[in-house]
């Protein structure tokens, strides 16, 4: 089936910019959290806001004002929780935990190393 309706069509072709407008301007008013870092948590709320999006487009039964709102609803969800984790001091959300063991271990890995001297350097350069 290539379509149902010609009004389909033409809800598709009036919303979708509309909708897209819509997200970048939540998007640029939430500022650079919500795709900055795009850790597993800013993933999970990244495909949350393109299945809204994709909602919105072919969905006739959703309004253009209920998508905008859960696109913002999303956005507010994901500062809150960022802002939360923050001031308590989790990782939970950022998963940053793996980083920073690997740094101690590569730091541990570098304490282990010989460390060279003058007089082992000079000899290298001889061979």
């Amino acid at each position: 089936m290539w379509f149902d309706t010609w009004t389909d069509l033409g809800r598709v072709l009036i919303v979708g910019p509309l909708a897209y407008a819509a997200l970048v301007a939540v998007l640029r008013i939430s500022g650079a959290r919500s795709l900055s870092k795009l850790n597993a948590f800013d993933l999970v709320v990244t495909v949350a806001l393109g299945s809204t999006l994709a909602t919105v487009l072919l969905n006739g039964s959703v309004s253009l004002a209920e998508g905008v709102l859960g696109l913002v609803v999303l956005v507010l969800l994901q500062y809150l929780v960022s802002r939360l984790s923050l001031r308590w001091g989790r990782d939970e959300v950022d998963g940053d935990r793996g980083g920073v063991t690997y740094r101690k271990s590569a730091r541990a890995r570098s304490a282990s190393r010989p460390k060279r001297t003058d007089g082992s350097i000079n000899t290298s350069r001889a061979c």
